[in-house]
């Protein structure tokens, strides 16, 4: 599918000052004129219209295009308006909704150049996109200038050769496949950059998980550590508890030792005295002896009693050690703690 030129208006571009609308019929349409009535400016305006540059229309500079009368000052604006028959539909697709025409126009200033599509502003891409659909190239040969034919008859063979194939399209292919190639190199570079990162990535992952596995595994042996030290101190406190009753009661039969000891040393000092006033001036010897005995007895209770009582300073200072470590552990181990079920079956 193609398209064709309906209609061609001008307004401020170079030899056009006022508006002016050049019909294009079906078939063959010839301008014909006088030397210097603007017949090439109408080949210019339509390369214009369709992005050519200015370099590529006969001026150097964007405002050279400004129509600019021998004795005046230039316009301030130029615009060029191309219509292109769509009833074929090639076109539709840049349109908002089909349509039989296409109106596309380009205005410029001595500074600008704005683009539009069915009276809407687009992107010089856009109008370079909507021709290449519709097969149409500004920098080709469409447009065949004066001296052209002549200067194509006067190149090289091989360059005769390199026109046809732009004419017929295949140097448009052979740019495009080039290009593609070229991108095809870049797209295979970024690929091999992103599977060496990607590689790389691997093997950071890899160590990420080691490193997580480590540390969970440190984890769980701090926390295995934790229950069994909570274990052992509990089993301590308890053995402590258990000792301390244990020396309670112990400390509590030594003071009964003591305290009958005692009773029983001041029995005998008491027996003594009496003994010792009731003394028969008749058998002082028998009364001696038995005084003797009774003085051995007490002595040998005494020292009896004196044992005793360290024993039971020495239970005191155990259980004053026991209740300062028990003390120490409850800081640990509470009445409300639970004890550790597997520790628990491990010991």
């Amino acid at each position: 599918m193609s398209t064709t030129i309906l209609k061609l208006t001008v307004r401020g571009f170079k030899s056009f000052r006022g508006r002016t609308v050049i019909p294009f019929f079906p078939g063959f349409t010839a301008i014909i004129g006088e030397n210097g009535t603007g017949k090439s400016n109408i080949f210019d305006a339509l390369a214009f219209v369709m992005g050519r540059r200015s370099r590529g229309l006969r001026a150097e500079r964007l405002e050279q295009l400004l129509h600019a009368p021998p004795r005046g000052d230039p316009v301030s604006e130029a615009e060029v308006s191309l219509v292109l028959d769509n009833r074929s539909g090639v076109l539709d697709e840049f349109l908002p909704h089909p349509a039989p025409e296409v109106s596309l126009s380009r205005r410029i200033t001595a500074t600008s150049s704005i683009y539009r599509l069915q009276g809407k502003v687009v992107s010089a891409k856009t109008v370079a996109a909507l021709l290449a659909r519709a097969n149409i190239d500004p920098d080709g040969y469409h447009i065949v200038e004066q001296g052209m034919v002549v200067d194509v008859l006067e190149r090289s063979p091989k360059r005769r050769r390199e026109i046809l194939d732009e004419v017929a399209g295949i140097a448009a292919y052979e740019e495009r496949k080039l290009k593609a190639i070229a991108e095809l190199g870049k797209v295979k570079e970024r690929l091999n950059t992103s599977r060496i990162l990607l590689a790389e990535r691997r093997r950071r992952l890899v160590e990420l998980h080691r490193e997580r596995e480590a540390a969970l595994e440190y984890r769980a042996l701090t926390e295995e550590r934790d229950r069994l030290a909570a274990t052992l101190r509990y089993r301590r406190w308890q053995a402590l508890s258990a000792a301390l009753e244990k020396a309670r009661a112990q400390a509590e039969r030594t003071q009964a030792e003591v305290e009958e000891l005692a009773d029983k040393v001041d029995e005998l000092d008491r027996e003594i005295e009496a003994r010792e006033r009731k003394v028969s001036p008749q058998a002082p010897q028998e009364d001696d002896e038995v005084l003797a005995e009774l003085i051995r007895k007490v002595e040998r209770l005494r020292g009896e009693l004196a044992a005793k009582e360290a024993e039971a300073r020495a239970r005191e200072r155990e259980i004053a050690s026991l209740r300062e470590t028990i003390a120490e552990l409850s800081r640990y181990v509470t009445s409300g703690d639970r004890r550790p079920e597997p520790v628990e079956a491990l010991l």
